[in-house]
Protein backbone atom coordinates (compact mmCIF):
# COMPACT_ATOMS: atom_id res chain seq x y z
CA UNK A 1 0.00 0.00 0.00
CA UNK A 2 1.29 3.48 -0.80
CA UNK A 3 1.19 5.41 2.44
CA UNK A 4 2.66 8.57 0.96
CA UNK A 5 -0.35 9.38 -1.19
CA UNK A 6 -3.73 10.48 0.17
CA UNK A 7 -4.77 7.04 1.39
CA UNK A 8 -7.26 8.42 3.88
CA UNK A 9 -9.60 11.37 4.29
CA UNK A 10 -7.40 12.56 7.16
CA UNK A 11 -4.28 12.61 4.99
CA UNK A 12 -6.16 14.33 2.17
CA UNK A 13 -7.45 17.02 4.50
CA UNK A 14 -4.00 17.60 5.98
CA UNK A 15 -2.41 17.98 2.57
CA UNK A 16 -5.18 20.35 1.47
CA UNK A 17 -4.58 22.54 4.53
CA UNK A 18 -0.85 22.69 3.79
CA UNK A 19 -1.40 23.53 0.13
CA UNK A 20 -3.88 26.24 1.13
CA UNK A 21 -1.13 27.91 3.17
CA UNK A 22 1.37 27.56 0.33
CA UNK A 23 3.35 24.99 2.28
CA UNK A 24 4.52 22.74 -0.49
CA UNK A 25 6.31 19.84 1.15
CA UNK A 26 9.22 18.08 -0.62
CA UNK A 27 7.89 14.61 0.23
CA UNK A 28 4.25 15.09 1.06
CA UNK A 29 1.73 13.65 3.44
CA UNK A 30 2.28 10.11 4.67
CA UNK A 31 0.92 7.68 7.20
CA UNK A 32 3.70 7.22 9.73
CA UNK A 33 4.28 3.49 10.40
CA UNK A 34 5.39 4.34 13.93
CA UNK A 35 2.56 6.50 15.29
CA UNK A 36 0.03 5.58 12.55
CA UNK A 37 -1.09 9.18 12.02
CA UNK A 38 -1.22 11.27 8.87
CA UNK A 39 1.65 13.72 9.11
CA UNK A 40 3.93 16.04 7.23
CA UNK A 41 7.55 14.91 7.17
CA UNK A 42 10.99 16.30 7.71
CA UNK A 43 12.96 15.25 4.64
CA UNK A 44 16.15 13.46 5.51
CA UNK A 45 17.96 12.40 2.32
CA UNK A 46 18.32 9.36 0.07
CA UNK A 47 19.90 6.67 2.20
CA UNK A 48 22.20 3.79 1.38
CA UNK A 49 22.97 2.86 4.99
CA UNK A 50 20.08 1.54 7.03
CA UNK A 51 19.78 1.44 10.84
CA UNK A 52 20.17 -1.72 12.84
CA UNK A 53 17.13 -3.92 12.21
CA UNK A 54 16.45 -2.62 8.71
CA UNK A 55 17.08 -4.94 5.77
CA UNK A 56 19.58 -3.59 3.22
CA UNK A 57 17.92 -2.76 -0.08
CA UNK A 58 19.85 -2.22 -3.28
CA UNK A 59 18.08 -0.81 -6.31
CA UNK A 60 18.29 1.92 -8.92
CA UNK A 61 15.29 3.83 -7.58
CA UNK A 62 15.56 6.49 -4.87
CA UNK A 63 15.08 5.53 -1.25
CA UNK A 64 13.81 8.29 1.04
CA UNK A 65 14.31 8.61 4.77
CA UNK A 66 11.33 10.45 6.24
CA UNK A 67 11.14 11.75 9.80
CA UNK A 68 7.61 12.20 11.15
CA UNK A 69 7.17 15.63 12.71
CA UNK A 70 4.74 14.14 15.24
CA UNK A 71 6.75 11.28 16.77
CA UNK A 72 10.20 12.18 15.29
CA UNK A 73 10.79 8.58 14.14
CA UNK A 74 12.39 7.73 10.79
CA UNK A 75 10.97 5.35 8.19
CA UNK A 76 12.44 4.30 4.83
CA UNK A 77 10.56 4.34 1.52
CA UNK A 78 11.33 3.12 -2.00
CA UNK A 79 10.04 5.37 -4.78
CA UNK A 80 8.53 3.15 -7.48
CA UNK A 81 7.36 3.92 -11.01
CA UNK A 82 9.82 6.82 -11.08
CA UNK A 83 11.61 8.12 -14.15
CA UNK A 84 13.61 11.31 -13.71
CA UNK A 85 13.31 12.15 -17.40
CA UNK A 86 9.68 11.17 -17.94
CA UNK A 87 7.41 11.96 -15.02
CA UNK A 88 4.26 12.80 -17.02
CA UNK A 89 4.18 16.22 -15.38
CA UNK A 90 3.41 14.74 -11.97
CA UNK A 91 4.49 16.36 -8.72
CA UNK A 92 7.19 14.04 -7.42
CA UNK A 93 5.45 13.99 -4.04
CA UNK A 94 2.74 11.89 -5.67
CA UNK A 95 4.88 9.07 -6.99
CA UNK A 96 3.99 5.83 -5.20
CA UNK A 97 6.36 4.72 -2.48
CA UNK A 98 6.73 1.32 -0.92
CA UNK A 99 7.50 1.07 2.77
CA UNK A 100 10.88 -0.65 3.27
CA UNK A 101 11.29 -0.27 7.02
CA UNK A 102 9.88 -0.76 9.60
CA UNK A 103 7.78 -3.69 8.39
CA UNK A 104 7.13 -5.21 11.84
CA UNK A 105 6.41 -3.86 15.28
CA UNK A 106 8.48 -0.74 15.84
CA UNK A 107 11.25 -0.80 18.43
CA UNK A 108 11.01 1.55 21.44
CA UNK A 109 11.91 5.13 20.58
CA UNK A 110 15.53 5.82 21.60
CA UNK A 111 16.28 8.72 23.90
CA UNK A 112 17.51 11.79 22.11
CA UNK A 113 21.20 12.40 22.75
CA UNK A 114 22.75 15.74 21.97
CA UNK A 115 26.01 15.58 20.02
CA UNK A 116 29.08 16.27 22.13
CA UNK A 117 32.06 17.98 20.57
CA UNK A 118 35.44 16.46 21.20
CA UNK A 119 37.28 18.40 23.88
CA UNK A 120 40.39 20.35 23.03
CA UNK A 121 43.54 19.40 24.90
CA UNK A 122 46.30 21.90 25.57
CA UNK A 123 49.72 21.05 24.13
CA UNK A 124 51.81 19.11 26.66
CA UNK A 125 55.05 20.99 25.93
CA UNK A 126 55.93 24.39 24.54
CA UNK A 127 57.26 24.34 20.96
CA UNK A 128 60.29 26.29 19.81
CA UNK A 129 58.05 28.58 17.72
CA UNK A 130 54.87 30.16 19.07
CA UNK A 131 52.48 29.54 16.20
CA UNK A 132 48.80 30.34 15.85
CA UNK A 133 48.05 26.61 15.95
CA UNK A 134 49.78 26.38 19.34
CA UNK A 135 48.06 29.48 20.72
CA UNK A 136 44.67 28.37 19.41
CA UNK A 137 45.00 25.00 21.13
CA UNK A 138 45.82 26.72 24.43
CA UNK A 139 43.00 29.22 24.05
CA UNK A 140 40.36 26.62 23.18
CA UNK A 141 41.47 24.29 25.97
CA UNK A 142 41.03 27.15 28.44
CA UNK A 143 37.77 28.59 27.06
CA UNK A 144 35.87 25.61 25.63
CA UNK A 145 33.71 25.15 28.72
CA UNK A 146 32.52 28.74 28.36
CA UNK A 147 31.70 28.53 24.65
CA UNK A 148 28.56 27.39 22.88
CA UNK A 149 29.05 24.33 20.64
CA UNK A 150 28.41 26.46 17.53
CA UNK A 151 30.91 29.11 18.69
CA UNK A 152 33.49 26.43 19.44
CA UNK A 153 33.08 24.91 15.97
CA UNK A 154 33.33 28.36 14.41
CA UNK A 155 36.52 29.21 16.28
CA UNK A 156 38.12 25.85 15.45
CA UNK A 157 37.30 26.31 11.77
CA UNK A 158 38.62 29.89 11.73
CA UNK A 159 41.87 28.93 13.46
CA UNK A 160 42.42 26.12 10.98
CA UNK A 161 41.97 28.54 8.07
CA UNK A 162 44.24 31.16 9.65
CA UNK A 163 46.96 28.64 10.48
CA UNK A 164 46.95 27.37 6.90
CA UNK A 165 47.31 30.93 5.60
CA UNK A 166 50.26 31.50 7.97
CA UNK A 167 52.07 28.39 6.71
CA UNK A 168 54.62 28.78 3.91
CA UNK A 169 55.32 26.49 0.96
CA UNK A 170 57.76 24.39 3.02
CA UNK A 171 55.10 23.62 5.61
CA UNK A 172 56.58 25.97 8.21
CA UNK A 173 54.04 27.98 10.21
CA UNK A 174 54.91 31.58 11.11
CA UNK A 175 56.50 32.14 14.52
CA UNK A 176 54.34 34.88 16.05
CA UNK A 177 57.06 35.81 18.54
CA UNK A 178 59.00 37.38 15.69
CA UNK A 179 56.15 38.36 13.34
CA UNK A 180 56.02 41.76 11.67
CA UNK A 181 53.35 44.06 10.28
CA UNK A 182 54.27 42.83 6.81
CA UNK A 183 53.45 39.27 7.89
CA UNK A 184 49.97 40.43 8.92
CA UNK A 185 49.30 42.33 5.69
CA UNK A 186 50.47 39.28 3.74
CA UNK A 187 48.04 37.16 5.75
CA UNK A 188 45.21 39.56 4.92
CA UNK A 189 46.06 39.35 1.21
CA UNK A 190 45.96 35.54 1.33
CA UNK A 191 42.62 35.54 3.13
CA UNK A 192 41.15 37.87 0.50
CA UNK A 193 41.77 35.34 -2.26
CA UNK A 194 38.35 33.96 -3.18
CA UNK A 195 36.59 35.26 -0.05
CA UNK A 196 34.09 38.04 0.50
CA UNK A 197 35.24 41.05 2.55
CA UNK A 198 32.71 40.20 5.27
CA UNK A 199 34.19 36.68 5.61
CA UNK A 200 37.74 38.03 5.74
CA UNK A 201 36.77 40.44 8.51
CA UNK A 202 35.24 37.63 10.53
CA UNK A 203 38.47 35.65 10.25
CA UNK A 204 40.51 38.70 11.27
CA UNK A 205 38.23 39.13 14.29
CA UNK A 206 38.97 35.55 15.36
CA UNK A 207 42.68 36.23 14.88
CA UNK A 208 42.42 39.33 17.07
CA UNK A 209 40.67 37.32 19.79
CA UNK A 210 43.49 34.75 19.92
CA UNK A 211 46.31 37.29 19.77
CA UNK A 212 44.79 39.58 22.41
CA UNK A 213 44.39 36.58 24.70
CA UNK A 214 48.01 35.54 23.97
CA UNK A 215 49.33 38.97 24.97
CA UNK A 216 47.21 39.07 28.12
CA UNK A 217 48.35 35.56 29.02
CA UNK A 218 52.05 36.33 28.52
CA UNK A 219 52.67 34.18 25.43
CA UNK A 220 53.37 37.20 23.20
CA UNK A 221 54.75 40.66 23.96
CA UNK A 222 53.28 42.54 21.01
CA UNK A 223 51.11 41.96 17.96
CA UNK A 224 50.73 43.82 14.68
CA UNK A 225 47.24 42.91 13.57
CA UNK A 226 45.44 46.16 14.37
CA UNK A 227 43.63 48.02 11.59
CA UNK A 228 43.58 45.12 9.13
CA UNK A 229 39.83 44.92 8.59
CA UNK A 230 38.35 45.77 5.22
CA UNK A 231 36.10 48.83 5.34
CA UNK A 232 34.79 48.95 1.77
CA UNK A 233 32.39 46.25 0.62
CA UNK A 234 32.31 44.50 3.99
CA UNK A 235 28.73 45.38 4.80
CA UNK A 236 26.45 42.51 5.71
CA UNK A 237 24.33 41.15 2.87
CA UNK A 238 21.36 41.16 5.22
CA UNK A 239 19.03 44.06 4.61
CA UNK A 240 16.15 45.61 6.51
CA UNK A 241 12.56 45.81 5.32
CA UNK A 242 11.24 49.33 4.81
CA UNK A 243 8.52 50.57 7.21
CA UNK A 244 6.02 50.27 4.34
CA UNK A 245 7.03 46.64 3.73
CA UNK A 246 6.73 45.79 7.44
CA UNK A 247 3.28 47.38 7.52
CA UNK A 248 2.27 45.31 4.49
CA UNK A 249 3.50 42.12 6.17
CA UNK A 250 1.55 42.81 9.35
CA UNK A 251 -1.60 43.69 7.41
CA UNK A 252 -1.36 40.33 5.65
CA UNK A 253 -0.83 38.54 8.99
CA UNK A 254 -3.85 40.30 10.48
CA UNK A 255 -6.05 38.72 7.83
CA UNK A 256 -5.08 35.18 8.87
CA UNK A 257 -7.25 33.33 11.42
CA UNK A 258 -6.42 33.46 15.12
CA UNK A 259 -5.26 29.83 15.14
CA UNK A 260 -2.72 30.38 12.35
CA UNK A 261 0.78 29.63 13.67
CA UNK A 262 2.22 31.61 10.77
CA UNK A 263 0.40 34.77 11.86
CA UNK A 264 1.91 34.77 15.33
CA UNK A 265 5.40 33.55 14.45
CA UNK A 266 5.72 36.35 11.89
CA UNK A 267 4.23 38.94 14.21
CA UNK A 268 6.68 38.10 16.99
CA UNK A 269 9.56 38.56 14.56
CA UNK A 270 8.24 42.00 13.64
CA UNK A 271 7.50 43.41 17.10
CA UNK A 272 10.31 41.82 19.15
CA UNK A 273 13.19 41.41 16.70
CA UNK A 274 13.67 37.83 17.91
CA UNK A 275 15.73 35.51 15.73
CA UNK A 276 13.80 32.83 13.87
CA UNK A 277 15.34 30.07 15.99
CA UNK A 278 14.35 31.92 19.16
CA UNK A 279 10.75 32.21 17.98
CA UNK A 280 10.66 28.55 16.93
CA UNK A 281 11.69 27.38 20.43
CA UNK A 282 9.07 29.38 22.36
CA UNK A 283 6.84 27.45 24.73
CA UNK A 284 3.60 28.30 26.46
CA UNK A 285 5.50 29.01 29.69
CA UNK A 286 7.71 31.56 27.91
CA UNK A 287 4.74 33.90 27.45
CA UNK A 288 4.05 35.44 30.83
CA UNK A 289 3.38 38.65 32.72
CA UNK A 290 5.84 40.84 34.57
CA UNK A 291 3.68 43.22 36.52
CA UNK A 292 1.07 44.36 34.01
CA UNK A 293 3.24 43.75 30.96
CA UNK A 294 3.02 40.61 28.81
CA UNK A 295 6.48 39.45 27.72
CA UNK A 296 8.22 36.63 25.92
CA UNK A 297 11.03 35.06 27.92
CA UNK A 298 13.87 33.91 25.67
CA UNK A 299 15.83 31.34 27.67
CA UNK A 300 17.64 28.01 27.50
CA UNK A 301 15.42 25.91 29.72
CA UNK A 302 14.81 22.32 28.60
CA UNK A 303 16.35 21.57 25.21
CA UNK A 304 16.38 25.18 24.01
CA UNK A 305 19.59 26.83 22.87
CA UNK A 306 20.41 30.48 22.23
CA UNK A 307 23.18 32.11 20.23
CA UNK A 308 25.17 33.41 23.22
CA UNK A 309 24.80 34.52 26.84
CA UNK A 310 23.45 37.93 25.81
CA UNK A 311 20.61 36.28 23.90
CA UNK A 312 18.88 35.37 27.17
CA UNK A 313 16.40 38.20 27.59
CA UNK A 314 12.82 39.28 28.22
CA UNK A 315 11.01 41.31 25.56
CA UNK A 316 7.68 43.11 26.14
CA UNK A 317 4.82 42.58 23.69
CA UNK A 318 3.25 45.88 22.65
CA UNK A 319 -0.46 45.65 21.93
CA UNK A 320 -1.37 47.51 18.74
CA UNK A 321 2.16 47.57 17.31
CA UNK A 322 1.58 47.42 13.54
CA UNK A 323 -1.93 46.20 14.43
CA UNK A 324 -0.70 43.36 16.67
CA UNK A 325 -3.68 41.94 18.62
CA UNK A 326 -2.31 40.93 22.01
CA UNK A 327 -5.51 39.35 23.29
CA UNK A 328 -5.91 37.22 20.16
CA UNK A 329 -2.29 36.08 20.56
CA UNK A 330 -2.89 35.13 24.20
CA UNK A 331 -5.90 33.04 23.13
CA UNK A 332 -3.62 31.27 20.63
CA UNK A 333 -1.05 30.65 23.39
CA UNK A 334 -3.74 29.26 25.67
CA UNK A 335 -4.75 26.75 22.97
CA UNK A 336 -1.18 25.35 22.80
CA UNK A 337 -0.05 22.42 24.92
CA UNK A 338 3.69 23.11 25.14
CA UNK A 339 5.53 24.52 22.12
CA UNK A 340 3.82 27.45 20.43
CA UNK A 341 4.99 26.33 17.00
CA UNK A 342 5.04 22.54 16.85
CA UNK A 343 6.53 22.37 13.38
CA UNK A 344 9.55 20.81 11.73
CA UNK A 345 12.42 23.30 12.04
CA UNK A 346 13.38 23.60 8.38
CA UNK A 347 9.75 23.81 7.24
CA UNK A 348 9.10 26.53 9.83
CA UNK A 349 11.97 28.60 8.46
CA UNK A 350 11.18 27.94 4.80
CA UNK A 351 7.49 28.78 5.06
CA UNK A 352 8.07 32.05 6.90
CA UNK A 353 10.77 33.20 4.49
CA UNK A 354 8.69 32.25 1.44
CA UNK A 355 5.67 34.04 2.90
CA UNK A 356 7.69 37.20 3.51
CA UNK A 357 9.03 37.24 -0.03
CA UNK A 358 5.58 36.64 -1.50
CA UNK A 359 4.03 39.51 0.46
CA UNK A 360 6.66 42.12 -0.36
CA UNK A 361 7.30 40.81 -3.89
CA UNK A 362 11.02 39.99 -3.77
CA UNK A 363 12.99 36.98 -4.95
CA UNK A 364 15.17 34.63 -2.95
CA UNK A 365 18.76 35.87 -2.82
CA UNK A 366 17.89 39.55 -2.56
CA UNK A 367 18.98 39.66 1.09
CA UNK A 368 15.52 39.96 2.65
CA UNK A 369 14.65 37.17 5.09
CA UNK A 370 12.98 36.72 8.47
CA UNK A 371 16.23 37.97 10.02
CA UNK A 372 15.69 41.25 8.17
CA UNK A 373 12.76 41.95 10.51
CA UNK A 374 15.36 42.15 13.28
CA UNK A 375 17.29 44.77 11.32
CA UNK A 376 14.06 46.64 10.64
CA UNK A 377 13.26 46.91 14.35
CA UNK A 378 16.83 48.02 15.11
CA UNK A 379 16.58 50.73 12.44
CA UNK A 380 13.19 51.84 13.75
CA UNK A 381 14.47 52.22 17.31
CA UNK A 382 17.58 54.04 16.11
CA UNK A 383 15.42 56.41 14.05
CA UNK A 384 13.36 57.17 17.16
CA UNK A 385 16.44 57.94 19.23
CA UNK A 386 16.19 54.97 21.59
CA UNK A 387 19.18 54.60 23.90
CA UNK A 388 21.72 52.14 22.48
CA UNK A 389 21.89 50.03 25.64
CA UNK A 390 18.11 49.55 25.60
CA UNK A 391 18.19 48.53 21.93
CA UNK A 392 20.90 46.01 22.80
CA UNK A 393 18.81 44.51 25.58
CA UNK A 394 15.75 44.15 23.36
CA UNK A 395 17.71 42.50 20.57
CA UNK A 396 19.98 40.40 22.79
CA UNK A 397 23.28 42.15 22.21
CA UNK A 398 25.97 42.96 24.77
CA UNK A 399 24.88 45.52 27.35
CA UNK A 400 25.59 46.34 30.97
CA UNK A 401 22.58 48.41 32.03
CA UNK A 402 19.09 46.93 31.71
CA UNK A 403 20.47 43.39 31.93
CA UNK A 404 21.42 43.94 35.58
CA UNK A 405 17.95 45.29 36.39
CA UNK A 406 16.30 42.27 34.74
CA UNK A 407 18.21 39.65 36.68
CA UNK A 408 19.63 41.47 39.70
CA UNK A 409 17.37 44.41 40.43
CA UNK A 410 13.81 45.62 39.91
CA UNK A 411 12.48 43.56 37.01
CA UNK A 412 9.26 45.55 36.66
CA UNK A 413 11.20 48.80 36.39
CA UNK A 414 13.47 47.30 33.72
CA UNK A 415 10.56 45.89 31.72
CA UNK A 416 8.87 49.27 31.93
CA UNK A 417 11.90 50.89 30.30
CA UNK A 418 11.93 48.34 27.48
CA UNK A 419 8.19 48.61 26.91
CA UNK A 420 8.32 52.42 26.83
CA UNK A 421 11.11 52.27 24.23
CA UNK A 422 9.11 49.90 22.03
CA UNK A 423 5.91 51.92 22.43
CA UNK A 424 7.75 55.08 21.39
CA UNK A 425 9.21 53.28 18.38
CA UNK A 426 5.86 51.87 17.28
CA UNK A 427 4.12 55.17 18.17
CA UNK A 428 1.60 53.34 20.35
CA UNK A 429 0.09 55.39 23.16
CA UNK A 430 0.40 54.07 26.72
CA UNK A 431 -2.82 52.43 27.87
Amino acid sequence: MNAFVTVSAEAAALRASYDAEGMSNPIGIFICPHCHQAADVEYEKPWTDFPSGAEPYTCTHPVDAARCFRCKQVSFWLMVDFDLHNNDGRDWRDFPRKLLWPLTECPPRPQEVKPVLASVEAPKSAPKAVTLSYLAALYLAERQDQMKPASLRDMKSACKTLSAALTDSTGQELDLKTHTREDMTTLKAKLMEGRKPLTVNKLLTRLSTILTWAVNSGYLEKTYNKGLKITKGAESGRKAFTPAQVTKVMEAMGQLPEDSWKRWAMSLGVITGARIGEVFQLTKEDVRKVGDVVVIDLNETGNKSLKNKHSTRIVPLVDGAYGFDLQAFLRFVESCTDKLFDRVSHNFTRVLNETLRDIVGVESGEGLTFHSLRHSLASLMKHNGIQVSIVQDILGHSSQTITFDLYGGDMRLAIGKLEAALRDSFAVATV
